[in-house]
């Protein structure tokens, strides 16, 4: 390929205004005496100094901290789910697929009579169910906070 070369009869010329000029009246009363012949711009829009620009941004960057993007263990736990999405009911003898959802087995087995894919994603499951042993320590660990909290206001006597 060939590099391309300027052209030789038309010549190109920028200039770029970083510091555009508005007309105070047509900006004030949306109306220039002038008309076509002003040499300013006419736009009613509102402009921000730099100075207020950098006031925005650091004031933005202050009230957003990064902890939005830390995952406590408190939102693991609540990501488990509560209920299969195939019955939509509490679960029972819980399983999880390779795509990492969780069904019960009698409704996983069912679904799996009829398609080989994954309910919820469509992702082919191989017929491999896992136990669900972390539903259920986390069922077993909901159930154990739930019984120290009803005593645990006790013990500082």
């Amino acid at each position: 390929m060939a590099t391309k070369r300027p052209s030789k009869y038309i010549k190109t010329s920028v200039r770029v205004d970083y510091a555009p000029d508005v007309c105070k009246d047509y900006k004030e009363t949306g109306f220039c005496t002038f008309g076509d012949s002003c040499k300013f711009l006419h736009d009613r829009g509102d402009y921000k100094h730099g100075w207020e620009i950098d006031n925005d941004c650091n004031s933005k960057g202050e009230k957003e901290s990064d902890d939005k993007y830390v995952i406590n263990e408190e939102d693991e736990k609540d990501s488990l789910p509560t209920e299969c999405p195939i019955c939509e009911k509490k679960f029972n003898n819980p399983i999880v697929t390779n795509c990492q959802h969780f069904f019960c087995q009698s409704c996983a087995i069912t679904n799996f009579r009829k398609s080989k894919k994954c309910f919820v994603c469509g992702e082919n499951t191989n017929g491999v169910f896992k136990n669900a042993t972390k539903l259920l320590e986390a069922k077993v660990e909901k159930k154990n906070s739930d019984s120290e909290d009803d005593f645990g206001d006790y013990d500082n006597e």
